[in-house]
């Protein structure tokens, strides 16, 4: 399938945009010539990257289309698609998630539901009414933002886990079906990232705030700038790659699950003993 040779001129929707990886494949995206539309539930966020950008590319952003939007709103959703219409839809980036930490057990079943709706029946949903205005575009492509717990599950997180599954499952799959369509798919499955994510999906709950700082602070030592991923994210679409894994450890975790399942499952029990000692699961 022919790939999009440049994304000069080409409208790109980002979810999840006023987060850490969402503000960086702005800029990239930005310095590529791309119009974006930037799509997020927290307005004030939205408007803080905004003038961000405008600081940094001055002209550009102001074109920027900005969509205050809950991703697991039906109606909301329908409302989006109506004002993209008219301009059509280049590049969808389904970048918008949520974790939350905590053994399964202990999980209450309407957070397990939100991380089914946010991580995967709404990019599902998106996606599935958007199709008509990428197919319209002749050459398009979509973007799955997963995770490298979509790869190799770490306990502790089997909502989250689960979602992330669904999604790597979903964009392999979709990847198949619209290659004659002239649609590239691609997922990309990153490790911990540098962004506020765990602190963000934690606010408004009754959680232990010094488990959440921890485990913040754990994400912010190990992971990878969400400016590497945002490249490798545009990198993804400029060369039709299927699935890009990014991270140190994500790679050999992965293979380690796929050859030695046995001593994988092993070491996951034992960080999951180790993690409860700590504190740091509910």
């Amino acid at each position: 399938m022919k790939r999009l040779r440049t994304l000069a001129g080409k409208r790109v929707l980002i979810t999840g945009a006023a987060g850490g990886i969402g503000s960086a494949l702005a800029r990239h995206l930005l310095v590529r010539g791309a119009r974006l539309v930037l799509v997020d539930r927290d307005e004030q966020r939205l408007q803080k990257l905004r003038q961000r950008l405008g600081e940094e590319f001055p002209g550009s952003a102001a074109d920027c289309e900005l969509f205050v939007v809950d991703l697991t709103v039906g109606t909301e959703l329908v409302a989006l698609v109506d004002k993209l219409q008219p301009q059509g839809l280049d590049v969808l980036i389904n970048n918008a998630g949520m974790v939350l930490v905590g053994a399964f057990a202990e999980m209450a079943p309407a957070d397990i539901d939100t991380h089914l709706e946010v991580n995967l029946l709404a990019p599902l949903r998106l996606t599935r009414m958007l199709l008509p205005l990428l197919r319209g575009r002749g050459r398009a492509h979509i973007v799955n933002v997963a995770s490298g717990a979509g790869l190799a599950a770490p306990a502790g997180l089997c909502a989250y886990a689960t979602s992330k599954f669904g999604l790597v499952g979903f964009s392999e799959a979709l990847r198949a079906e619209l290659a004659g369509d002239g649609i590239g798919v691609s997922v990309v499955c990153p490790a911990f990232v540098k962004t506020d994510i765990v602190r963000n999906s934690s606010r408004g709950r009754d959680e232990d705030t010094g488990r959440v700082e921890e485990l913040n602070g754990l994400v912010q030592r190990l992971g990878t700038s969400p400016e590497r991923v945002a490249k490798k994210i545009v990198r993804a679409i400029e060369h039709n790659r299927a699935r890009v894994v990014i991270g140190l450890w994500a790679r050999p975790l992965v293979a380690l699950r796929c050859f030695f399942p046995g001593l994988a499952s092993r070491i996951n029990q034992l960080v999951f003993s180790r993690m409860k000692k700590k504190g740091l699961l509910e």
